[in-house]
């Protein structure tokens, strides 16, 4: 018997694993709380609901892909919510990025509930119109990542980038390494691109000669192409990433892991708290433009 799918919340994400969904033939059910979000997806099939609630009560797999904790929180746990409609057996899959704690927090009252639940967190080119450069970072029983890698699994297409990493939570531990990295790289990337730079170098040459040495990274790969510009758009995507670095850092301290690099990128890239609400970009305290 094919599992029923519901989503709920259709935004950048969200939209493209429906739409793989939708392309997989799978019955879909789905809700945000901004219902010109649902129009197109209901003329395509999807069956438009009224709650979370209503979403659960119709999927036997429930994925959330809203943009805060806080509206996670809602979703899955208020009176309207996933866990007020769903039955056991069901399996809750979380895309939204929130702390770890809050995912094991979520689990342990989705289990006395007979739900089971995956963190299967999002990486890869988040900007990308194609599903299929998109990366899942699964964490949580590996017979449930096997019931839901069939309607996950075109998301991660070619290749099978779909990655069981562990537990629950390791989807969300992994999503903070890889910020973790990339920031710190980024911020290595940025200082030796600009001297090259400004000592007068050909800077498509320098992209080459970087590919095939040590220096080699996507920041440096995609340099004028992506991370040279200072244009809005690509400001407010590092302003995502820079989201990560507080969980990141809590999560080590919990942990007992230091991590000194990436907390001298958070005083660098630090952001002005209006630049945390808004779409504006960022002014940083780093000694150049980004």
């Amino acid at each position: 018997m094919t599992d029923r799918v519901g989503y709920v919340g259709l935004g950048t994400i969200g939209s493209r694993l429906v739409t793989v969904a939708l392309g997989s033939g799978h019955q879909l059910t789905v809700y945000d709380a901004r219902s010109d979000r649902c129009e197109s997806l209901a003329r395509r099939g999807a069956h438009v609901v009224d709650s979370p609630r209503q979403v659960a009560e119709r999927a036997d797999i429930v994925g959330v892909a809203v943009g805060t904790e806080e509206q996670l929180r809602e979703v899955v746990l208020g009176d309207m919510g996933i866990l007020a409609g769903a039955k056991a057996g069901t399996v809750l899959l979380i895309h939204t990025a929130v702390p770890h704690a809050t995912v094991l927090q979520i689990g342990e009252l989705a289990r006395q509930m007979g739900v089971g639940v995956l963190d299967a967190q999002i990486g890869g080119t988040v900007e990308a119109s194609d599903p299929a450069a998109l990366r899942l970072f699964m964490g949580g029983e590996k017979a449930l990542v096997d019931r839901c890698l069939p309607i996950l699994a075109p998301v991660s297409h070619p290749e099978m980038r779909a990655f069981h990493l562990g537990p629950l939570g390791s989807g969300t531990v992994m999503a903070l390494a890889e910020q973790a990295i990339f920031l710190v790289g980024r911020a290595g990337a940025y200082e030796g691109m600009r001297i090259a730079e400004q000592a007068g170098c050909d800077l498509p040459a320098v992209i080459r000669a970087l590919h095939v040495s040590n220096g080699q990274s996507y920041v440096t790969d995609q340099w004028l192409d992506r991370f040279r510009d200072t244009q809005p758009a690509p400001r407010r995507e590092f302003a995502q990433a820079l989201a990560a670095l507080g969980p990141a850092l809590e999560l080590g301290r919990k942990t007992g892991v230091p991590l000194p690099a990436l907390a001298l990128v958070q005083q660098l890239f630090a952001l002005e708290p209006e630049d945390r609400m808004t779409n504006n970009p960022i002014r940083s305290t780093f000694p150049h433009k980004l």
